[in-house]
């Protein structure tokens, strides 16, 4: 910020003591940081500027919010234009066919890309539109822990966004933002071990996923985090199911959601069930 250099009238210390812890707060929140002298003196000349101009906290944040900045800090890059629909249906793509080569890692085989590091994910990413990918995978939630897999240990005990619906949308977004789309797996393998899972209450330890029936309890909320709906998880306005395909999960979806031998097999209902739900959540 530019400051002048101006008389200020300041009423008595204790108002001084209260527009510097003012303009403490309001860098901290706006600016994420701590406040310089430079920038207690612009807000301290904000402060004694009469209303409606200054005089309030509100003031100060308007004023900081119009610094190069606090517009660097919050701008961030916007969605594309949404595509048709057809587009977002044509996958290529590369799963373990593609080498991530990570800082944190080293190399291994293209899977976790939520979870790399910030850095090693914008590679990952752009290692996958140099390959003329049009899609990259990531999970809802999931783990690896197969005695041979290769993946760094970090990575194969996988992690549960089931919960923090607005870290996996923002890591959805970034893909979306450098130009690809994303196929979500949303971790409905097999059957759960009841009606509607706790979180955490997993039907295989090792992958890390739900099954059908914590699906189909908790299919709404996930997807309207990731449309942004008011009153969802992630009630940000920004629909990104535009520019995503959903799936229920990996190898354990339609077989896996079967019956034991010797019942009656409703797995083609539950596969209907599913259906009809999503189309009722999400449309077109």
């Amino acid at each position: 910020m530019t400051i002048r250099a101006v008389s200020i009238i300041v009423p008595d210390e204790e108002t001084l003591t209260v527009w510097i812890a003012t303009a403490y707060d309001v860098c901290r929140d706006e600016l994420r940081r701590e406040p310089d002298p430079a920038y207690l003196a612009s807000m301290i000349h904000v402060a004694a500027t009469p209303p409606p101009e200054g005089g309030s906290k509100e003031a100060m944040i308007r004023v900081t919010r119009l610094s190069p900045e606090w517009h660097a800090l919050h701008d961030r890059p916007q969605l594309p234009e949404a595509p048709p629909r057809a587009s977002v249906c044509g996958v290529q793509t590369h799963f373990q066919g593609i080498w991530y080569e990570t800082r944190e890692f080293g190399r291994f085989p293209g899977a976790f890309l939520a979870l790399l590091a910030d850095d090693d994910r914008a590679a990952a990413i752009a290692q996958h539109q140099a390959a003329g990918d049009t899609h990259v995978t990531m999970d809802l939630t999931g783990a690896y822990r197969e005695p041979a897999a290769i993946y760094p240990e970090r990575l194969k005990n996988g992690h549960d966004w089931s919960n923090d619906l607005p870290g996996i949308k923002a890591r959805v977004r970034e893909a979306i933002v450098a130009g690809l789309f994303v196929d979500i797996a949303l971790g409905g393998d097999g059957r759960s071990v009841n009606d509607n899972p706790s979180f955490g209450q997993y039907n295989d330890p090792v992958g890390d996923t739900y099954g059908h029936e914590w699906l189909m309890a908790n299919l709404e909320r996930i997807v309207t985090a990731f449309r942004g709906d008011a009153g969802s998880e992630a009630p940000d306005g920004e629909d990104l199911t535009r520019y995503m395909l959903f799936r229920p999960g990996y190898d354990g979806v339609f077989f896996g959601w079967g019956d034991p031998p010797g019942q009656p097999d409703r797995q083609p209902a539950r596969v209907l069930a599913f259906g009809a739900k999503f189309r009722s959540i999400l449309p077109d």
